[in-house]
């Protein structure tokens, strides 16, 4: 084999199954193509590499799992001296474990280091197009510690995407148009009133916060008490209430690092009649018809009119019920402009769509999948990831909503206080559909029980013993690390060695990460690798032959290489996920 990565024991898979059924090995490159088959074990009596392959693809083949693992056996016999196989197991109901010879792991780290400019990120997007849109809050405040989830996942999707060679889209979508910026302008106008001693509106308002009285300030600054002579006075109030409120969510996502391509405006969809286009369009391929949606269930006994109306045959791709793209007054339902907007994306070349969505949304993605499979003839499709609440702590209490803006906290406050860095980590350090709690004081904690911190402090410990062994010999390390032979042999320790197997693995996780959008893996990951990491530099405290620098220079330079190469792998996790990574702590 040219190249000594794990990855030739997946292309050794597939030539065996290719081997004894051409037609499903096609099936499955073709729908498996980013997709890896073996895992690193956590435990060596289980082998280094295993994979669930036969388990998972058995009934497909129409075999017993363990007749297809023993065919995959037999598959991987032939060349075990060229794959480094030491020995293959079958476990259980299925797996399958290989174990490797220790030269394997040596010549793993070689093609690192020969390798090191693009190791991990492959050329899987070929240049097509992704459009990732996050955030898209309603533009009635400012963003609150709960959009601040969503907003970190889309960005670190997206920076996956482009460095795994896709032609990526930050886009957020500005619900611009609808009943909530109806509210917005009165509660700015019921505002702007009290200023200007204008007889106010009647009716209570939605928005109180410190920021609609900043609006209204900044409108009577501008207009004394002579708004409300001008015949356009409402567009003027949502214009600047919508323009002040998106500054502000402007400059709290940059306090996360996080920015958009294109801000792109629900209102324009309506400016350009996109919506009852898209309609017509769907209309034409009988995808909306004219009809009565069936009562909800439960209250078929309850005297309710049914009326008639434009409905998206979303049951035809999987959905529950059809859905209505219209209202009682002719009007369209947010899910229609929800439509034509993922028409204009389409519309605009992109051949993958990915939405970052709040978990109370759940019930909306099969509709919206339904729509981009038919406004596509099924040639597009949406992936949404759904992120579920953040809680807030202080030192295990919850902590109390803010004072400015009455029921809620900024993601502004929260980095004011702790940083970007830790926000950002934790935001991924739980699969996004779970709860997430963000303790204010666990974050700022400089322990192993602070993720963030371990993994930081991981790549600084590196830095720290490369440049102690500079000042010993007078010599830039790094600097000439490119042109060192090194070769390894001589890490030969059980913990070395897991450590490898560990790096080996980040290939294979960012392309199974660009396969789920799981993003969460590359922090758990990345708090491993640290904690392996650590492992190994305790194990120097106690026994003084595992220490990175010694009395021989040749198994000091490859332990220094070794380390190094772990560094470049926490450089690079911690930059797809927009954390630092200082070389001093």
């Amino acid at each position: 084999m040219s190249t000594i990565t794990t990855e030739i024991f997946n292309q050794k898979l597939l030539e065996v199954v290719l081997a004894h059924n051409k037609e499903f090995a096609k099936g499955l490159m073709e729908y498996n193509h980013n997709q890896t088959f073996f895992e690193i074990t956590n435990n060596s009596e289980h082998g280094d590499l295993t994979t669930n392959f036969a388990m998972m693809h058995a009934k497909s083949l129409r075999m017993n799992p363990i007749k297809l693992a023993e065919i995959l056996v037999n598959g991987f016999e032939k060349d075990k001296k060229e794959l480094f196989i030491k020995d293959i197991k079958i476990a259980g109901p299925g797996f399958l474990n290989l174990y490797l010879d220790e030269s394997f792991w040596h010549q793993t780290l070689g093609y690192m280091k020969s390798n090191l400019v693009d190791y991990g990120f492959e050329n899987i997007g070929n240049g097509s197009k992704v459009n990732v849109e996050y955030v898209s809050a309603n533009p009635t405040g400012p963003l609150h510690i709960g959009h601040c989830r969503g907003a970190i996942i889309g960005d670190v999707i997206a920076s996956l995407y482009d460095k795994m060679g896709f032609d990526v889209t930050r886009e957020y979508y500005v619900n611009d148009a609808g009943g909530q910026i109806e509210q917005l302008v009165y509660s700015v106008e019921s505002k702007y009133r009290e200023k200007a001693s204008i007889n106010s509106n009647e009716k209570d308002v939605t928005y109180n916060g410190q920021y609609i009285n900043d609006i209204a300030s900044e409108l009577f600054e501008k207009y004394q008490d002579s708004l409300f002579k001008k015949t356009n006075h409402n567009i003027i109030i949502k214009d600047c209430a919508i323009n002040y409120i998106l500054n502000l969510i402007k400059q709290d996502l940059n306090k996360v690092n996080i920015k958009h391509d294109i801000f792109f405006s629900e209102a324009s969809l309506l400016a350009n009649d996109a919506i009852s286009k898209t309609i017509e369009y769907l209309k034409g391929k009988k995808y909306i018809y004219w009809g009565k949606l069936p009562l909800p269930k439960n209250q078929e006994d309850i005297n309710l009119e049914q009326r008639e109306q434009d409905i998206f045959a979303s049951t035809m791709f999987g959905d529950d019920i059809d859905r209505a793209v219209s209202k009682e007054d002719g009007s369209h339902t947010y899910f229609a402009s929800d439509i034509a907007y993922h028409q204009n994306k389409l519309s605009r070349g992109f051949s993958k769509l990915i939405n970052i969505w709040g978990a109370d949304h759940a019930g909306y993605v099969k509709r919206l999948q339904g729509a981009v499979s038919a406004l596509s003839d099924g040639q597009a499709g949406v992936e949404v990831v759904l992120c579920q609440l953040v809680k807030l702590f202080r030192d295990n209490k919850p902590v109390k909503m803010s004072k400015r803006n009455n029921d809620y906290v900024t993601i502004g406050e929260v980095v004011n206080e702790v940083g970007s860095d830790p926000v950002r980590f934790m935001m991924l350090y739980r699969k996004s559909d779970a709860p997430l709690d963000f303790d204010f004081v666990k974050v700022c904690d400089k322990s192993k029980e602070n993720p963030v911190f371990y993994v930081q402090y991981a790549y600084a410990r590196i830095h720290s013993v490369i440049r102690n062994w500079n000042d010993e010999n007078n010599y830039d390390f790094i600097s000439n690390f490119n042109n060192l032979e090194i070769d390894f042999n001589m890490l030969n320790h059980i913990q070395e060695i897991n450590l490898i197997k560990k790096m080996s693995y980040f290939p294979a996780l960012l392309k199974n990460v660009v396969v789920t959008n799981d993003v969460h893996r590359i922090a758990y990951y990345l708090y491993e690798l640290a904690s392996d990491f650590h492992a190994l530099w305790n194990l120097g405290n106690d026994n003084e032959n595992m220490r990175f620098i010694t009395n021989d220079d040749k198994k000091t330079l490859q332990r220094l290489s070794f380390i190094y190469l772990v560094s470049q792998i926490i450089e690079r996790g911690l930059d797809i996920l927009g954390v630092s990574y200082p070389e001093r702590m």
